[in-house]
């Protein structure tokens, strides 16, 4: 059965309308007719053909829009955790006014469509939502601190946790529109599936002459097509093989590879300025930032983790508290940028004392611990406090003028003087005024009494 028998068959005129579909079936017939003179094999291959290039290109359309819109969550999740930074202070100091500030001007992007700010106890801090649009955030996407995205429809929500300084102060909810990607991909797609036709158009008429030959580039062009949809691989280009529309169909297809593959450069550009954003609050959360030393926050963390090595292997530790003596008085004389300065002079003094495995941390102000490890001797640690001593004995200098600071040691032992990090620090704290009390610049050991 032909084709236009076909359509002759489901149409089904009426007696009355029977001559009008007629001349147009015929009319129909004579079109198709007059597009694929040719063999049975020929029309077979047309059809293979048409089959082939249309599945490539549902694959080829379902990558572009899976690409498009995991391109587009990633890029915004990556932009509301940086306005997520943005209200961060505003959070902390409890000001809603900076914190609309921030949300509005995050409404300038027209893919935005609502933010909300809840603070620690899950209430609004601050809310934005674009003129006309619905409210649909009220609370979070889900209980917890991760970053959460969820598509709904043509829209996208985003959860993300508000930190300073590592410390959890909120929840941004984002809630943001894809209609925008939908409609570019859906015209890139248009002027792909036109491109298509009239290509398989062309090449039925110049399969008359030359099948084989007219067929390669679709065929090439059809498996590379297999080929970026099955890897992932949108680096491999179609060859240019002759400036005919065949050869405008792989340019085409070829634009869109790069533009996809651009995409993913660019994505992946972005992920590694936010891991090297994340390594530098990393490093603020647990690093003093004028002495350079390991801060309160990584001693802490630090010296739990050797108690519990220590005792598993019940091997002994010490834990020094360090606190500078005449330290005050050259800031109150000098001020506090000499006073910084001495702060980094001594610690590296100090730091050239110690042994590799020790770690001496910045508590805060003039105060400073050492976690000594694996202790066999404690003379040992009693001549590594007085090391210490002695390593800034004339050695601190302000603007050329030597300066009398000295240094005051507590020294506390696990597990002898303290089986758990608080006792032993505070055991060593108390060490430490002791020393001072004995007339400063010293090393004491705790005692009971």
């Amino acid at each position: 059965m032909s084709v236009g028998d076909g359509l002759m068959t489901v149409q089904r005129p009426t007696p009355s309308e029977r001559p009008a579909a007629g001349k147009a079936s015929q009319a129909l017939s004579r079109l198709l007719d007059s597009r694929s003179l040719v063999t049975r094999l020929t029309r077979l291959n047309v059809g293979m053909l048409c089959l082939t290039v249309a599945l490539c290109f549902a694959m080829l359309a379902l990558g572009v829009h899976r690409a498009t819109r995991n391109y587009q969550v990633q890029a915004s999740t990556i932009t509301a955790q940086s306005l997520s930074a943005g209200v961060a202070s505003a959070l902390v100091f409890k000001v809603a006014a900076s914190a609309d500030d921030e949300l509005r001007s995050y409404g300038v992007r027209s893919e935005a469509l609502e933010v909300l700010v809840l603070d620690e106890s899950g209430k609004p801090f601050a809310h934005w939502t674009r003129g006309g649009i619905d409210t649909q955030l009220g609370s979070p996407l889900q209980p917890g601190k991760d970053v959460v995205t969820d598509v709904t429809g043509n829209d996208l929500f985003i959860q993300v946790p508000v930190l300073f300084r590592g410390e959890w102060l909120g929840t941004l909810v984002v809630r943001e529109s894809l209609r925008g990607v939908s409609e570019m991909v859906s015209a890139l797609l248009w002027q792909a599936g036109w491109i298509l036709m009239a290509c398989v158009v062309l090449a039925s008429f110049m399969l008359r002459k030359a099948q084989r030959r007219s067929l390669a580039p679709i065929v090439e062009l059809a498996q590379l097509a297999e080929r970026v949809a099955q890897s992932q691989d949108y680096s491999l280009r179609a060859p240019i093989r002759r400036d005919d529309e065949v050869g405008t169909l792989a340019k085409r297809f070829n634009h869109l590879l790069k533009r996809i593959e651009v995409w993913q450069v660019d994505l992946r550009e972005q992920l590694r300025q936010q891991q090297r954003v994340g390594q530098k609050f990393q490093d603020m959360a647990y690093r003093d930032g004028l002495t350079g030393l390991p801060n309160r926050r990584h001693f802490k963390e630090a010296l739990q983790r050797e108690l519990t090595e220590h005792q598993e292997n019940s091997q002994r530790m010490a834990v020094m508290f360090i606190d500078l003596d005449n330290f005050k008085s050259v800031n109150d004389r000098h001020g506090h940028d000499a006073g910084d300065d001495v702060l980094r002079q001594t610690c590296a003094c100090m730091v050239q004392q110690l042994r590799r495995d020790d770690e001496l941390c910045r508590l805060g102000g003039d105060e400073f611990a050492l976690i000594v490890k694996h202790v066999a001797d404690r003379a040992a640690v009693s001549a590594l406090a007085q090391r210490l001593i002695d390593s800034i004995q004339g050695q601190i200098q302000v603007r050329g003028e030597l300066q009398l600071v000295g240094m005051s040691i507590g020294v506390a032992f696990f597990p002898e003087d303290a089986e758990d990090a608080s006792k032993l620090l505070e055991h060593a704290d108390q060490a430490m005024y002791w020393a001072k009390r004995e007339g400063k610049n010293r090393h004491v050991e705790f005692h009971p009494k």
